[in-house]
């Protein structure tokens, strides 16, 4: 089950899952089919499959393993395509199948991504903490305030959203460190040091900033403690 799970992750990474619901309607459309054209398309989706079966282990665990389905769910999606939106006379159009079409489409494309909405989240806190959507920007913003253009800014969090919390302060944002430990920060007259305060916690680690200004904010209920190291 964890195997098929996986797959269907790394397909959808790859393709998308409307693709691969186009690509098998395009499959059901050419399963009667026996020409040249459409022998190699079958040839195409075997290798792949055999492939995948083969090396399964593989499969689990690299993404570019699933590369070889690439042409023939390109074609056999451009099959459907034209089967469904291009028809020779009037009488052949089928509105209802298109309408079902079209909505099996959005759906495929759409649950997936909303059932995993919440665990895409950058978090900047533990994952047992609720953070809101715009939590980043807001901290963000708080660092802006509490500090200046030049200024380094640097805490233990996780550094996963750093990239985030540079953008929308405008600041030198450093995680996952303690210290101005690079040569080039050390042109910056002042180094701020932050880290969230767990609501059971009654001191904040303070000691790489023993005689620092100290100062807290407090964003979206969670509580942050924020010290100034004047630079000599």
């Amino acid at each position: 089950m964890q195997f098929i799970k996986q797959t269907l992750v790394k397909i959808d990474s790859l393709y998308a899952y409307p693709i691969v619901l186009m690509a098998l309607f395009g499959a059901w459309f050419e399963r009667n089919e026996r020409d040249a054209s459409r022998t190699l398309v079958w040839t195409l989706v075997f290798v792949a499959l055999s492939y995948c079966v083969i090396f399964y282990r593989s499969v689990y665990i690299h993404l570019w393993h699933t590369y070889y389905f690439t042409a023939p769910m390109a074609i056999l999606a451009a099959i459907a395509i034209r089967k469904l939106f291009v028809w020779h006379s009037p009488a052949q159009f089928i509105p209802k199948v298109t309408l079902v079409f079209m909505l099996a489409l959005i759906l495929s494309g759409a649950v997936p991504r909303l059932l995993n909405l919440y665990s895409l989240q950058i978090k900047l806190l533990p994952v047992d903490q609720l953070e809101q959507s715009d939590f980043l920007k807001a901290v963000a913003l708080e660092i802006k305030r509490h500090s200046e253009p030049d200024d380094i800014i640097v805490s233990p969090l996780p550094p996963n959203s750093a990239h985030i919390l540079s953008y929308y302060s405008g600041r030198g944002v450093f995680l996952g460190r303690t210290t101005a430990q690079d040569p080039s920060d050390l042109t910056s007259q002042r180094v701020h040091y932050f880290n969230w305060m767990p609501p059971t916690s009654v001191n904040s680690q303070s000691a790489p900033f023993l005689h620092a200004k100290k100062q807290e904010f407090i964003v979206q209920g969670h509580r942050f403690i924020w010290l100034t190291q004047t630079g000599n």
